[in-house]
């Protein structure tokens, strides 16, 4: 699972243009881990 804070894509979206950029860039409380299992399972059709 990536662990790193996405920078490049938060500078480079529209609010960069409209006020500071990093002000709800990422989803509070967001199920990394759960969502990581769920891509790997539904999306990617990893084995467990």
């Amino acid at each position: 699972m990536p662990d790193y804070y996405p920078n490049y894509m938060i500078l480079h979206g529209i609010k960069s243009f409209s006020g500071n950029p990093h002000d709800g860039a990422l989803v509070a409380n967001f199920d990394a881990t759960g969502t990581w299992k769920g891509l790997l399972s539904a999306y990617l059709h990893c084995p467990d």
